[in-house]
């Protein structure tokens, strides 16, 4: 999410603009798997199908077939805005493929022992934003102005993995998990600034913008899992600092000026800090429950020669916990599912740097703070057909931000998934 219209509306408010090209796209951690979508993301304690690549790979020590699955999903994406007492409301939707992937457990002489390969695209650039509003300004001389904005982008960071897990004791497994990230994001925006019926400034006040960006880079994360008494897991994740380079292509647009259009390139990358999970699951034949807690590592703590400003949020810690359920509906082949989250919204879930920027990476989207925390509540149920296993998954997240103190967002995110798993 690229603040460029609420940066050039802050503009004309005479606070700081910042150009589009030089913001943090604020990136969704999506997740992978129905099963793990409908437990609330809880599940680096479960983990054990195909989606073990994201949230935990020791859980394919404990794979006993091989598994192929498929999904795709429907998403939703809501903004309302209110500025200046002007409310407004903008959505986006889209289906998408969100994973396809194999892994073949091998028997050995003890323990277990999985090898599996992935396409999953767990990261989403998804967002829209449109407000509007009308205000005086408060110094002399007292000019009535009026902005209009919108903005739209979409996309991803798919990851293409390769990862195995091993049993190295009685109910102890590890694993690791390889990923070359890719990914496309696409972003468009219009802004318009009126002052006292009429533009001021042809390029700053009234301009047009497109993007389009492409990203290649790496991910590495491992994973431990202990299973004891037949019914607790205990599971560990960490996620090593990630690196993803950038081709940004820009077009901007002034339809009033009497300057060109522009088209420049921008190159550089995104880079994250440490991050992980530990959580637990107790297994009974009637219930299954599953929670966890996370956390995303300060950046001082992955890269010490920065310095991150004080109230960035980049230089603190951040937190999330959340429970899921499982349990038969009736007969062992029918599952329901629910699960609930609670995280602190990251702002540097990844942070931009610009080649050759001097200003360094951005740590902030200059006057932009979440305003709550992140929740989602989710639920959905598990058909086990022979060796079939059809699913479905619905989560509901909600999240807020606000602007210099001028304008206040609410973004909902809504996701259905559907997914089917072949063993044999």
């Amino acid at each position: 999410m690229k603040k460029n219209g609420i940066l050039a509306a802050v503009a004309a408010c005479a606070l700081l603009t910042i150009p589009a090209h030089a913001e943090l796209s604020l990136i969704q951690s999506s997740g992978e798997g129905a099963r793990a979508t409908a437990m609330g993301n809880n599940y680096v304690a479960l983990s054990g199908d195909v989606s073990a690549m994201f949230w935990n790979p020791a859980g394919f020590a404990f794979a006993s077939s091989r598994e192929l699955q498929f999904s795709v999903e429907g998403l939703n994406q809501n903004t309302q805005s209110s500025f200046f007492g002007t409310n407004s409301d903008a959505s986006l939707a889209r289906p998408r493929l969100v994973d396809l992937g194999y892994m073949h457990a091998f028997p050995v002489v003890q323990g277990g022992f999985t090898l599996a390969a992935s396409f999953h695209s767990p990261y989403l650039f998804d967002d829209v934003n449109a407000f509007s509003g009308t205000y005086t300004k408060a110094a002399l001389p007292r000019d009535t102005m009026s902005v209009y904005n919108q903005y739209k982008t979409f996309g991803a960071l798919d990851m293409w993995s390769a990862g195995f897990g091993l049993q190295i004791a009685k109910g102890l497994g590890i694993g690791a998990a390889l990923s070359l990230v890719t990914g496309q994001e696409n972003a468009s925006a219009g802004f318009e600034s009126i002052t006292n019926g009429a533009i001021a400034d042809p390029v700053n006040d009234y301009y047009t913008e497109t993007s389009g960006t492409s990203y290649v880079g790496y991910d590495f994360r491992v994973g431990l899992l202990y299973s004891f008494l037949k019914r607790y897991r205990l599971g560990l994740r960490l996620v090593f600092p990630q690196t993803v380079w950038f081709t940004e292509n820009i077009t901007d647009n002034f339809p009033d000026a009497q300057t060109s259009n522009g088209s420049f390139q921008n190159t550089g990358k995104l880079f994250s800090s440490y991050s992980g999970a530990f959580g637990g699951a107790a297994v009974f034949p009637f219930l299954t429950v599953s929670a966890e807690v996370r956390a995303r590592a300060s950046y001082s703590f992955a890269y010490p020669q920065y310095t991150i400003p004080d109230n960035s949020l980049a230089g603190r810690t951040l937190y999330g916990a959340g429970v899921g359920f499982e349990a038969p509906l009736g007969v062992s082949w029918i599952l329901g599912r629910a699960g609930f989250s609670w995280d602190q919204y990251d702002t540097h879930l990844f942070v931009k740097q610009i080649d050759n920027d001097s200003a360094g990476p951005g740590w902030d989207p200059e006057g932009l703070s979440p305003s709550g925390d992140k929740l989602q509540g989710s639920a959905g149920m598990g058909f086990v057909l022979h060796n079939v296993l059809l699913e479905w998954s619905y989560g509901y997240g909600v999240w807020k931000f606000v602007t210099n103190g001028v304008l206040n967002e609410t973004h909902v995110q809504q996701r259905l998934l559907l997914s089917m798993s072949v063993h044999f």
